[in-house]
């Protein structure tokens, strides 16, 4: 809507996805968009894509990319995304000064390699949520284990939040 104050752009998808005409014209639209405090979400589980973009996104935008764990073994039976690693190392690469991380549907982990990613990458916000949509069975952690990477996250400074509860407009 023209009044909202947070787009997520292609937010029932990913836009590494989109073809690169519509994702100039997103741009272009971001671009010309005169609420200079509206922010716009972008979100990819393959953060690569938005080297293109750097030098044409306004900055009002958020890069977000998701990082359900740090384990790359068995990860090809979870998603055809590139592995959790490459994707850190990704986004890590990039040059823009607002990031947030998803981690959802959040995997089993090892929470000093996520605290150690996770400080590298100096996130603005990180929304963490168990499987919320498949049916399918999925190795995640045990709650007490979410709720202790909440805690140590917080620890170091990080706004961390349960993504089944939160709304985006109260975070950005």
């Amino acid at each position: 809507m023209p009044s909202d104050k947070i787009i997520f752009v292609v937010s029932n998808g990913d836009i590494s996805f989109c073809d690169p005409v519509f994702v100039d014209k997103i741009v272009e639209v971001m671009r010309k968009d005169k609420k200079r405090d509206r922010v716009f979400l972008l979100q990819s589980k393959n953060p690569a894509c938005f080297n293109n973009l750097l030098k044409g996104l306004p900055q009002n935008v958020v890069l977000m990319t998701t990082l359900e764990t740090n384990r790359d073994s068995q990860y090809s039976w979870v998603s055809k995304a590139p592995l959790p690693s490459q994707r850190f190392q990704d986004f890590l690469q990039l040059a823009w000064p607002k990031k947030a991380l998803v981690m959802e549907p959040i995997l089993k982990f090892d929470l000093n390699v996520v605290l150690q990613w996770t400080t590298k990458l100096k996130p603005e916000a990180i929304f963490i949520g168990l499987e919320s949509k498949r049916k399918c069975t999925l190795e995640e952690p045990s709650t007490s284990q979410v709720q202790e990477l909440h805690k140590e996250l917080r620890n170091l400074g990080f706004k961390t939040y349960d993504k089944a509860k939160f709304k985006y407009r109260d975070v950005f």
